[in-house]
């Protein structure tokens, strides 16, 4: 695991972890080797902490379980909730496009998830390849402009600048897609 964190998080020296983790927890361990050999800094926090430690630190990565990424998730939701009615709808609209956006972007890039045990025939896949790149080429300004607009103050407002690392559990699959349209870069 130590050795295959690094095709997922390719953290480089000076990169900071913010940790939620117990230090005892098999994955925070595996984590603690991988940044450990990699010379990057670590940090813990406890929940108690964690609003002003994302503040202070500023971590590239957030190593947490799922809970305190559905947390922050709701906390979002809430914020554009509260929002006057105009931001509301855009932003909840650009989001949406950019959920479109990466769903189309993972068929054509190969990288989407299959229940199927069967292989598509080739013709169905380079249809779905050649309907996905369409989709993204049409989608991708609406996917920046969500960038600019919405994921800037949310990456501002939560301090982590490249990604957040789930141990522990799975992530609820709207959680997930959500923080992964980030794209935190």
């Amino acid at each position: 695991q130590i050795n295959n964190l690094w095709d997922i998080v390719p953290a480089v020296p000076g990169d900071r972890f913010l940790s939620m983790l117990p230090p005892w927890h098999a994955y925070e361990r595996s984590t603690e080797y991988f940044i450990f050999t990699h010379g990057i800094q670590q940090v813990y926090t406890t929940v108690k902490h964690l609003k002003a430690d994302l503040q202070h630190h500023q971590p590239h990565y957030i190593i947490s379980v799922p809970l305190v990424y559905e947390t922050l998730y709701s906390s979002i939701q809430r914020q554009i909730s509260a929002s006057p009615p105009a931001r509301k709808t855009v932003a909840l609209a650009l989001i949406k496009i950019s959920l479109l956006f990466m769903e189309a972007k993972k068929i054509y890039e190969g990288t989407v998830l299959s229940n199927s045990p069967v292989k598509p025939s080739f013709i169905f896949y380079m249809f779905n390849y050649l309907r996905a790149r369409i989709v993204a080429a049409l989608l991708w300004p609406l996917h920046n402009l969500a960038k600019m607009l919405v994921y800037k103050k949310i990456h501002s407002s939560i301090g982590i600048s490249k990604a957040g690392i789930s141990g522990g559990g799975s992530l609820p699959m709207h959680v997930d897609k959500f923080f992964e349209v980030e794209d935190w870069q």
